[in-house]
């Protein structure tokens, strides 16, 4: 790896945020002096360090109780829908309601592959 490659890759490790990452990125990627083994190289230590500030542990700690208040509101629905006589119909629509809100959450943030996978490996939870 050429020198300034290698100065690209420590600032890249240094990043704290996505934003100095993103800009990290646009440098190296303008810098015609980048080879394309380095420019390979470079662009796959910033997709390995946006991946780890994306899921850090207190990140990884939110999805988790997102996932399980998911997991539970859609289980109070099934639950309730299975039994519609042990409860009213405002009951359901209410129970329908606050999963419908957590569920838009989990769209808006592009979770719901990450939530499929989560309830896999988590049967359980």
């Amino acid at each position: 790896m050429m020198k300034n490659a290698k100065t690209y890759l420590t600032r890249i490790q240094a990043a704290a945020t996505e934003r100095e990452l993103t800009g990290i990125e646009i440098a190296f990627k303008q810098d015609m002096s980048i080879n394309c083994d380095d420019l390979g190289n470079l662009c796959q230590a910033a997709e390995d360090k946006r991946y780890t500030l994306r899921n850090n542990a207190e990140t990884l700690r939110l999805k988790d109780i997102l996932f399980q208040r998911t997991k539970a509101e859609m289980d109070a629905y099934h639950d309730m829908s299975r039994k519609p006589e042990s409860w009213t119909a405002e009951d359901i629509a209410h129970q329908r309601i606050r999963f419908c809100s957590i569920w838009q959450v989990i769209e808006e943030a592009e979770l719901a592959d990450e939530y499929e996978a989560w309830k896999e490996a988590n049967p359980n939870a």
